[in-house]
């Protein structure tokens, strides 16, 4: 039903779909590579004193480490955000997407236009070494891009603005989502806050300009 669905949809240059996946039911199409992933995400209806207590040992560790070191506040500098994106790419060695320095910051003027994001900086004795960018609807508040400087401290530093985050997104009363990614490193990094594993059915096929595209990306 769903390979006959997508193809009965217009061709285009990008195709990208995620889905929900269905209990016990796997969807294949001739047409369309569909890859099973999945997010990372604590619930709605959790406390914080539960959330925590899964957090595992090393980033309570941090977490205790950075408490009373860093000062927090909400920035319009998406400039210097930018900036630490491009220093995480830089320390794995990896070059920053050339689309990044032109969504994030028509993103964050969504977010603020429609009061339902903010861009959250970390400082360390007056220096920006870390920060996160979120967004949200009624029901989830979503952890979209994250930045930071290099050195253990500005990991620990990460690691409280998630779980400020979090908390925030607590008193919202919906639930949190990391986003998830496949790569092994982020993926231990999002579970060592407890987080849930969610699947998803991500549908992709690029044509023409798309594939040029994707490429770039």
């Amino acid at each position: 039903v769903l390979d006959k669905l997508l193809s009965g949809l217009p061709k285009v240059s990008i195709f990208d779909l995620t889905l929900k996946p269905i209990k016990d039911i796997h969807i294949q199409s001739d047409r369309f590579p569909v890859d099973l992933k999945y997010s990372y995400v604590h619930p709605s209806l959790e406390d914080m004193d539960t959330i925590r207590s899964g957090y595992n040992a090393g980033l309570k560790r941090n977490i205790r480490m950075a408490e009373d070191n860093y000062t927090f506040e909400a920035s319009e500098d998406v400039s210097v955000f930018l900036d630490l994106c491009d220093s995480s790419y830089q320390r794995q060695q990896m070059k920053t997407p050339p689309w990044l320095g032109v969504v994030i910051p028509k993103v964050f003027k969504g977010f603020k236009t429609n009061k339902c994001g903010k861009l959250i900086l970390a400082s360390l004795e007056g220096q920006i070494i870390a920060g996160i960018l979120t967004g949200w609807d009624e029901h989830t508040t979503y952890y979209l891009a994250g930045g930071r400087a290099a050195g253990d401290q500005a990991v620990s530093a990460h690691s409280l603005l998630l779980d400020h985050a979090i908390n925030m997104a607590y008193q919202r009363n919906t639930s949190f989502d990391f986003e998830g990614s496949m790569h092994p490193g982020i993926a231990s990094f999002y579970q060592s806050f407890g987080a849930t594993p969610i699947p998803y059915w991500h549908i992709k096929k690029y044509r023409g300009l798309g594939k040029l595209w994707s490429a770039l990306k």
